[in-house]
């Protein structure tokens, strides 16, 4: 209830499109992944998305943990190939900002290698980890 009603106030005061929001609804996706309900913490998730991608453009450093969210409830639901896209996007971020040498970025490809490792693909894991 905490949340939701943070997110009626930014909505009154800041307005829909405001940050602030999509940094509680990603609270709020987030109960409901803790919850196993990924289905709506997906719901939460692509408004938090949409709603950073508006206000920072495509490949700001806040996009990223919103989008690796995303991959992460793609993994679980089986939906490899598009969770793979995901972290490539999530991998491509974290290269932008910070370089190819950063541990952020070894975390991207962890990321990938855990999809091809749920894929049985252990050779593309073991390259990408």
């Amino acid at each position: 209830a905490c949340y939701k009603e943070a997110v009626r106030i930014y909505h009154c005061t800041l307005g829909p499109g405001n940050a602030a929001v999509a940094t509680t609804l990603v609270c709020i996706g987030s109960i409901h992944y803790k919850s196993r309900d990924l289905d709506s913490a997906m719901i939460f998730y692509k408004e938090a998305l949409r709603l950073n991608r508006d206000t920072y453009g495509m490949h700001h450093p806040d996009v990223a943990p919103t989008l690796k969210s995303i991959g992460m409830i793609l993994t679980k639901k089986g939906d490899y190939d598009e969770a793979y896209d995901v972290f490539r996007e999530v991998l491509n971020i974290k290269c932008t900002v910070h370089g190819t040498g950063h541990p952020a970025v070894a975390n991207a490809y962890k990321s990938l290698g855990n999809v091809h490792f749920k894929k049985g693909e252990l050779a593309d894991a073991e390259r990408q980890y």
